[in-house]
């Protein structure tokens, strides 16, 4: 895969909560599990990645809201500039380490940076009539995207995203 499409991930897959959008996250002891599990991946791929010539993004992503979407990442060439760059800059200040991370067994050994996370909603033209899309809006975090097509995507904040790497 990554010498193909310059990328890789092992996501979490979890049934039920992948592939559910409203699903809650796991119990936080099953949680601390699948994040010791991606830390071995992550520790699997950089022993292998030391042997890799060019240089590569790998990252562990733990997101907060929808944990069934974290993963341990890695890409090169074009696609480690996407990666780096994909959840914009940095919180600052930073928040403090959630739980989660504080109680998982390996975590301390990367270097842990909070996101915000949006996701891509819905498009304008899903709205009939602008009272409820203004409805929809109301209170939340969002940002648009003029799309090729004339119409606006709606980015919608969709809490943390923590990602984890290795030390500089």
């Amino acid at each position: 895969m990554l010498s193909s499409y310059h990328h890789d991930y092992a996501r979490v897959g979890l049934a039920p909560w992948r592939g559910m959008s409203h699903a809650s996250n796991p119990p936080l002891p099953f949680q601390v599990e699948v994040v010791q599990g991606l830390l071995a991946t992550y520790s699997r791929w950089q022993a292998e990645l030391v042997k890799c010539p060019e240089s590569y993004y790998l990252a562990v992503w733990v997101f907060e809201l929808e944990f069934r979407e974290s993963a341990v990442l890695v890409a090169i060439r074009q696609q480690q500039t996407r990666y780096e760059q994909f959840f914009g800059e940095p919180l600052e200040p930073q928040p403090p380490l959630p739980e989660l991370l504080r109680r998982t067994s390996g975590a301390g050994q990367l270097r842990w940076q909070a996101y915000d996370n949006y996701y891509p909603s819905f498009d304008a033209s899903d709205w009939e009539h602008p009272a409820a899309l203004a409805r929809h809006l109301q209170g939340r975090r969002y940002f648009t995207e003029a799309r090729p097509d004339g119409d606006t995507l709606y980015w919608l904040h969709r809490g943390l995203v923590w990602v984890g790497t290795a030390p500089a």
